[in-house]
């Protein structure tokens, strides 16, 4: 149903549009009358022509003002309604909104501090087995990181990058252990041969070297499958850790959605510091120095241009 204010509204604005619009008519029709201004008398009509058009244009804006501010009063009121009726609703949100982001903050913080242990925790079982050049402080090395795993608390024990960190360390350490005492081993031979080689023939020495060659190369499948069963066992925990992480994910999908989301803001603390490429010119003040007399502005063309008013 129309509202009977709005159809009142309707109908006077049509009664006194009309004739208004039958003016404006009337003036264009009189400006395209004058083909062109060329002497001073079809100036001063030109002029007189304009002064009626703009007091025309002044009138129709008076009776515009006239009829719309009832309707822009009423619009006022609404809106001063609304801004009662839904303050409780903001007051609401806004309540409700802190005490869940309060919440979620305090999630944050505990998983933060969380992470920081366990990243603390995995340092502690890594090594950097290239430092380490003898058996004997390799061994110190494994009995370290082996006392401070099985001190953990079997919950951190069982954490997926804790339980990675330390196997990957252990196997690091036991391939640096077996490079070494194959360096070792490799060389003592090299040392019994050549003593060797002075006391028998050329023949029974080339067969020594051939008999290491072939311990030598035993050594390494030996090492090699060694190294490819630690490797199946590293991939096997990684393949849980992935499950693990998969599983919370999941869980973390499901839980409830709070809609609250991190906003990244800004304020400027000091305007002199902020790079040109942020800052744009203000017209408003270029304007205003204009109008007081300045001339010249680096970067600003200024020039003039003619415009009837």
């Amino acid at each position: 149903m129309t509202d009977p204010t709005l159809l009142k509204f309707e109908e006077k604005m049509l009664k006194e549009v009309s004739p208004l619009e039958v003016k404006s008519l009337e003036l264009l029709d009189k400006s395209r009358a004058i083909k062109e201004v060329k002497d001073n008398t079809t100036l001063a009509s030109a002029i007189a022509l304009k002064k009626e058009i703009n007091a025309h244009g002044k009138m129709i804006k008076e009776l515009r003002l006239e009829l719309t501010r009832p309707l822009d009063e009423m619009k006022k009121q609404i809106m001063t309604k609304e801004t009662e009726v839904t303050l409780p609703l903001e007051q609401a949100k806004t309540d409700i909104s802190e005490k869940i982001l309060a919440y979620e903050e305090e999630l944050e913080r505990i998983r933060q501090a969380e992470e920081a242990r366990i990243s603390e925790i995995k340092q502690s079982v890594e090594v950097n087995v290239y430092s380490l050049t003898t058996i004997e402080v390799i061994e110190s090395e494994g009995k370290r990181i082996k006392d401070i795993y099985s001190k953990l608390d079997p919950k951190d024990a069982d954490n997926m990058i804790i339980k990675l960190a330390f196997k990957g360390s252990v196997d690091a350490l036991v391939s640096r252990k077996t490079a070494i005492e194959e360096e070792e081993r490799q060389r003592a031979e090299r040392e019994r041969l050549a003593k060797e080689a002075e006391k028998m023939s050329a023949e029974r020495a080339d067969l020594e070297r051939q008999k290491a060659e072939v311990e030598r190369k035993e050594r390494e499948l030996q090492a090699e499958k060694e190294r490819q069963m630690r490797e199946l066992e590293r991939q096997k925990l990684e393949a849980e850790a992935l499950a693990q992480a998969k599983e919370e994910a999941k869980a973390e999908k499901n839980k409830p959605k709070s809609n609250i989301a991190t906003i990244t803001e800004f304020e400027i603390e000091n305007e002199s510091l902020v790079d040109r490429i942020f800052c744009s010119p203000d017209s408003v003040k270029i304007r205003q120095a204009i109008k007081e007399g300045v001339t010249e502005i680096a970067g600003v063309r200024i020039f003039q241009t003619k415009k009837v008013r």
